[in-house]
């Protein structure tokens, strides 16, 4: 079925209307439920005043009475602001509990309010030229269903490793809140959000992700994962926040993209996030455990080198861990870039039976031993990670060579 009320884009402009288009994907019914079909509105709303100014519909089902709506709509010459806030008839076998045409209203008016950013596809490719990168965090078997030409499929699955495990550790957190919250023990919510904030969101997503924020190029895989595992972050976060810091969690929302929020226009319209899936299985869990403890030992071994005044931060160092069977089988497993995860310049891994006699094992960890010096090289201006290799690319002699690339990438 299509269909249209109003006027369409063509005849806008023929009558001198400032106007927006907005296109709304949606579903004719409740997708959980039997024979839910796709569907497409397109509305054309007027900028000054969100009045709508014309409507158009595709699909198999459910396009007329989207249509009679918005007809009535037009005829009645109400606004997007008043398509938000509508309250139509809901029940799974005939619709969703948010309507596409409650959807398309709460979109434009995000629009007209400058809370979304917002991209008609024949503007995907200009988009493109000036500097977008287009990231499609959805499953393969989703993208293979259609996507947009040239975006990145970034799945979770495939982030790197570390991004990968910060992924799993803010769904724990939200899974564990979601069972404190249902049992009214907040305290507990209190608990598990506070420890996760000073800790692993301190170590994982500022002090270790960081590097590859400010220094990768946004076309780079290092990028994008960061990228995304830091939004799958925040979205848990916000919404596992709302019911105990209920203005800082609306200040936050306040600052996230427009493409995050959606067509909400508070955090505490967010839906929930189904995010199960996102959790590693118990064996990796393991391992990273394993990997935070080897991570620990490193930070015990510099400490005094940085007490003395020898070095001024971890990345003035260059460390040999030596560790024992198990523990080295578990950093294999993982595949993670161990010199990242430290934040040392260099690093290499060693077998345990191989460490100095005159070095000892960590005093807290057994099966581990560390061993620190001073990074070998040249500061780089740009990461300030030592390299030996500072010059060594003639278009920036200035940086190490993995910011020569990204430099190049700039265009820079």
């Amino acid at each position: 079925t299509a269909a249209r009320t109003g006027l369409n884009t063509r005849e806008a402009q023929q009558h001198g209307y400032d106007f927006e288009t907005i296109l709304v994907p949606g579903f004719s019914n409740a997708t959980y439920y039997p024979d839910a079909m796709p569907l497409l509105l397109k509305l054309t709303v007027q900028k000054q005043t969100g009045r709508l100014l014309g409507a158009q519909g595709i699909g198999r089902k459910g396009v007329d009475k989207r249509i009679d709506v918005l007809s009535t709509a037009i005829y009645a010459g109400l606004s997007v602001f008043d398509l938000e806030n509508l309250d139509l008839a809901y029940a799974p076998p005939y619709s969703s509990a948010k309507d596409p045409v409650i959807m398309g209203g709460m979109i434009a008016a995000n629009m007209i309010r400058g809370e979304l950013d917002y991209a008609l596809p024949q503007e995907v490719d200009a988009h493109k030229k000036a500097g977008w990168v287009i990231l499609d965090v959805r499953t393969p078997e989703e993208y293979k269903g259609g996507h947009v030409r040239g975006a990145k499929l970034l799945p979770v699955d495939e982030l790197l490793p570390l991004d990968r495990f910060a992924v799993s550790t803010a769904a724990e957190v939200w899974q564990e809140g979601q069972d404190s919250y249902a049992s009214y023990d907040f305290h507990k919510v209190f608990h598990t959000l506070h420890e996760y904030c000073v800790t692993d969101l301190s170590v994982l997503c500022i002090d270790v992700l960081k590097d590859r924020l400010y220094c990768s190029a946004k076309d780079t895989k290092e990028y994008a994962s960061a990228v995304t595992a830091l939004w799958h972050v925040i979205e848990l976060l916000v919404r596992e926040l709302a019911p105990i810091l209920s203005f800082t969690a609306e200040e936050i929302f306040g600052y996230l993209p427009g493409a995050m929020k959606g067509a909400e226009t508070t955090v505490f319209a967010l839906r929930p996030v189904d995010c199960a899936a996102w959790i590693l299985p118990q064996e990796p869990r393991d391992d990273w455990k394993t990997l935070q403890g080897i991570r620990g030992a490193v930070t015990r071994a510099i400490e005094p080198l940085r007490r003395e005044g020898t070095v001024g931060h971890a990345l003035d160092t260059a460390v040999t861990i030596y560790l024992d069977d198990a523990r080295m089988a578990a950093v294999d497993r993982l595949g993670a870039d161990m010199r990242e995860y430290c934040i040392v310049s260099q690093l290499k891994l060693a077998p345990l039976s191989g460490k100095p006699a005159d070095l000892a094992t960590d005093a807290e960890l057994e099966g581990v031993a560390v061993a620190v010096a001073k990074a070998e090289g040249e500061k780089c201006p740009r990461c300030w990670i030592y390299s030996t290799e500072i010059g060594a690319d003639p278009a920036h002699p200035e940086v190490c060579p993995r910011c020569g690339r990204m430099l190049a990438k700039l265009g820079e």
